[in-house]
């Protein structure tokens, strides 16, 4: 702890040490030409060394978000290609549903006649013909 503490009083010296100062009285004004002068010199040590730090700083920023901003165009770029690439080799969704709707047709259409006919033979093996469809026998009840 003691270290930190003379470490803080090294800074705060040095910090007033260098801090431009001038005594300026209330009651007369005596003093405040100096004051002026300190003023004048701090703003002409802002210009001269902390606005090139700060404007080094901006051109720095600008720099780092130029390039992270080409790093994601590139990055863009590929994957757009990859998307590219890979719609020209796949057929489109549209085609895709065309032909599997024209097979599915067919298909359902096939299997809906087996299905039918599978149905009336094993419901009614006695009445089922050839081509799958019952023959329509009078009603049970009529029969007696």
């Amino acid at each position: 702890m003691s270290s930190l503490m003379r470490s803080m009083a090294i800074n705060i010296s040095e910090f007033y040490e260098n801090l431009a100062h001038a005594s300026v009285s209330s009651l007369t004004g005596i003093g405040m030409g100096d004051c002026e002068a300190q003023i004048i010199a701090a703003a002409e040590e802002y210009e001269e060394s902390y606005v090139p730090y700060l404007e080094a700083r901006k051109a720095a920023i600008h720099k780092h978000r130029v390039e992270l901003a080409k790093q994601q165009l590139k990055v863009l770029d590929k994957q757009d290609a990859k998307r590219k690439a890979q719609q020209q080799k796949a057929p489109t969704v549209a085609e895709n549903r065309e032909d599997d709707a024209e097979e599915i047709d067919e298909d359902e259409a096939e299997d809906l006649a087996k299905f039918r006919e599978m149905l009336q033979q094993h419901a009614h093996p006695e009445r089922a013909t050839a081509d799958g469809v019952a023959e329509e026998d009078e009603p049970k009840r009529l029969r007696k």
